[in-house]
């Protein structure tokens, strides 16, 4: 344990600066023990606060703690920063705990690894009394990980469910005993039930985004009917109707435009018809167009924007073989 954590140690003091640009290990451990501003430079308690929080911010926890502590001779007994001190230091148990259980997790998971290949070793080593107490050295240390595995499962149980679930396991495959059995089955209860409240807190977001959407699409289709930009607006219904197939709104705004659509397309009908009574048939082909983009399912529309294209491409040879004659 006192291996590890010296480990432990280490690896907090690497990883703390990893932000800062440190050069070496000696100068990461000098600048762990000091803030880079002495506590004289700090007119108010929130630049003493700010400071530490910028500190914190980067992961350098200790040098955070240690701005706080250093103030305290000029602000004592201020409010905010015991609260912060209490804080940090709190940080950085959790912090220090994590590590030491990972690297618990990481020797326990090398000794499961290496005793089955110890085991072949001593079948064929010619040294076999040597190998067989390196087995027996590795068996004896992973036995003894075992309790240490169950009360990280304990310990972390409230404050990192998965490295629990990874204890609990590890325990489990260390002695098969019930106790680490009963801590994985708890772990993989509470983790389905994250999981799960993770997942239906997601779904209620997508939800939301998705009824924001169509409402801002529904708001822009009616914008732009009222322009008169119908085509537009039945692609943003459409796409509505698209993110929602159930939303009654959706489905009422599409019967409500698709109304107004073919009042529209009916007028231009009327319209392209009289024009084309009036032998107006460029100008009734053009409006006929414009009904069959609001309409594209109009057969009748469409056999009668072919009969007065023909027509007019007719009359249009006519004149055309009639020029020569004229001249």
């Amino acid at each position: 344990m006192r291996k590890r954590r010296v480990l432990v140690s280490l690896m907090l003091s690497s990883f703390i600066c990893l932000g800062g640009g440190c050069s070496s290990v000696q100068q990461r451990w000098e600048e762990s023990q000091k803030g880079d501003l002495p506590p004289d430079s700090f007119e108010s308690v929130n630049d003493v606060t700010a400071k530490a929080r910028e500190y914190a911010d980067q992961g350098r926890v200790d040098l955070a703690l240690n701005v706080l502590r250093a103030s305290r001779e000029k602000f004592p007994d201020n409010p905010q920063i015991t609260e912060l001190v209490a804080s940090y230091q709190q940080s950085l148990q959790e912090l220090l705990l994590t590590l030491e259980q990972q690297l618990l997790l990481i020797e326990t998971r090398a000794l499961t690894e290496s005793i089955p290949l110890l085991e072949k070793l001593t079948q064929g080593h010619p040294n076999r009394q040597m190998t067989q107490e390196r087995l027996l050295q590795s068996k004896s240390r992973l036995a003894s990980h075992e309790p240490e595995l169950i009360k990280c499962a304990v310990e972390m149980e409230q404050r990192n469910i998965w490295i629990t679930r990874r204890c609990a396991a590890m325990a489990y495959r260390v002695s098969g005993s019930i106790e680490a059995r009963e801590l994985l089955a708890a772990a993989e209860q509470r983790i389905a039930a994250v999981e799960q409240a993770a997942k239906k807190k997601t779904s209620q977001r997508e939800a939301r985004q998705r009824a924001a959407r169509v409402e801002q699409l529904l708001t822009e289709a009616e914008l732009e009917r009222q322009q008169g930009a119908l085509e537009s607006a039945r692609v943003k219904i459409n796409e509505a109707l698209r993110q929602d197939p159930k939303n009654p709104k959706v489905r009422q705004e599409q019967t409500k435009l698709q109304q107004y659509l073919d009042n529209q397309v009916e007028v231009l009908m009327k319209l392209g018809d009289s024009l084309y009574r009036n032998q107006l048939t460029e100008a009734a082909i053009s409006v006929w167009e414009i009904a069959l983009e609001l309409d594209p399912d109009q057969q009748q529309l469409r056999e009668r924007l072919l009969r007065a294209k023909t027509i007019q491409k007719n009359l249009e040879n006519i004149r055309s073989a009639a020029q020569p004659d004229m001249r």
